[in-house]
């Protein structure tokens, strides 16, 4: 994964808190779970318009094309207008950033070895051209508002609820587990 653009799922300080009074970390298997079930709930979010991160500046629904209120006479030839044609699929709303679908295709998870033990996921872009696409839309390029995918803690930014609630689901899981047996 590129390192400009990965997230480590975090606020789990709860859940690892008890994990670590179990004595058991997150298993390879159940970070696995919780790859396949972020980037699976990340793409859904991001295919009906919604963010699939959260935090200062990021609004839930993705903001609407530069051209979308003008008039037809003044948005002819601008983007998504200009691509319709090479992609019929593409429509106006929801702005759901999926041209040809190869950004979306690449967003992926790698399930880390972590240093202290246990297992970790990290959520991101491995090809060049989806990793640009990713900082397009994050830096909002060509006059458009800003559709970042990817949280960065550090500008106070994690994952939307949902997101969370799908790698929550699997944790509270297995922590029930350990419990029960």
């Amino acid at each position: 994964m590129a390192t400009e653009l990965k997230a480590s799922i975090k606020g789990l300080d709860k859940l690892a808190k008890k994990l670590a009074r179990l004595k058991r970390p997150v298993t390879r298997s159940e970070a696995d779970s919780i790859g396949q079930s972020a980037v699976a709930t990340m793409k859904e979010m991001i295919s009906k318009g919604l963010s699939p991160i959260s935090g200062p500046d990021i609004r839930q629904r993705f903001a609407p094309y530069k051209w979308a209120s003008a008039k037809k006479s003044e948005r002819s030839g601008k983007y998504p207008w200009s691509k319709m044609k090479q992609y019929p699929g593409k429509k106006v709303t929801p702005v759901n950033l999926k041209l040809s679908g190869g950004q979306l295709d690449d967003l992926a998870y790698e399930v880390k070895e972590l240093a202290g033990g246990g297992t970790g996921v990290e959520i991101g872009y491995d090809d060049e051209q989806a990793i640009k696409q990713e900082s397009g839309h994050r830096e909002g390029v060509n006059g458009q508002a800003s559709r970042p995918t990817i949280p960065v803690p550090k500008n106070g930014e994690r994952f939307a609820t949902k997101v969370e609630q799908a790698y929550l689901r699997i944790l509270n899981a297995a922590i029930k587990k350990i419990i029960d047996s």
